[in-house]
């Protein structure tokens, strides 16, 4: 009975998820640690989520499916590409910022009554930066197509639909935001890019696996 308090306990899978998200950062981006590290901190960094966050909240067989899936799959993928991870991560958090962003400032008509924080005129934004964004990387050919629009509309529907997800997953469960790590301007906590990133991950492993076959 050391840890009796629900807000004791909260605290330290949210500590246990900031480390473990800080040394993904570490072994994706500044190679502080080989392929093989990054997946088992993304690995473990999904167990806590599924467990700590998904089940608690949901039963929902389809929920628990598709977080777990992409999880796994976010740490196939940390394995054996580590640099298209870093992408479609980028991705994600270019569309959800500039979405973010133009939505304070010029959002007026809601797209949907599942997040009503969501504008046509954020989703525009988060479209536009997602595109300057993959303009510049474009040459390196990194994402699937060697095709800007179509890269741009993809991963861009991607992550919006990831964050609507999460969304209706919040709706369903009565439950307003999911536990925040670092608040930032755009991005609320750490674990809000997750959402987006997963999604973005899975539709990658749909679009890879229909290409080999």
């Amino acid at each position: 009975r050391c840890i009796s308090s629900p807000g004791i306990l909260m605290s330290l899978t949210i500590r246990a998820r900031t480390g473990l998200f800080l040394l993904i950062l570490g072994s994706l981006i500044f190679n502080f640690a080989p392929a093989p590290m990054g997946a088992l901190c993304c690995g473990l960094l999904g167990f806590y989520t599924i467990v700590y966050e998904l089940i608690p909240l949901t039963k929902n067989i389809f929920y628990i499916t598709y977080f777990t899936s992409a999880c796994i799959l976010t740490t196939i993928l940390a394995y054996i590409n580590q640099t298209t991870l870093i992408h479609l991560t980028l991705c994600a958090i270019i569309f959800d910022s500039c979405a973010y962003i133009s939505g304070t400032l010029w959002g007026k008509h809601l797209i949907s009554t599942i997040s009503p924080h969501k504008t046509w005129e954020g989703t525009v934004g988060g479209f536009t930066g997602l595109f300057i964004f993959l303009y510049i990387l474009n040459p390196h050919n990194i994402l699937i197509f060697n095709n800007l629009y179509l890269n741009t509309l993809l991963w861009g529907t991607s992550a919006f639909a990831g964050d609507l997800i999460e969304s209706q997953l919040k709706r369903t469960a009565h439950v307003k935001d999911s536990a925040a790590i670092i608040a930032l301007p755009g991005h609320g906590g750490i674990l809000d890019r997750f959402d987006s990133l997963l999604c973005n991950v899975f539709v990658y492993a749909i679009i890879v696996f229909l290409k080999s076959h």
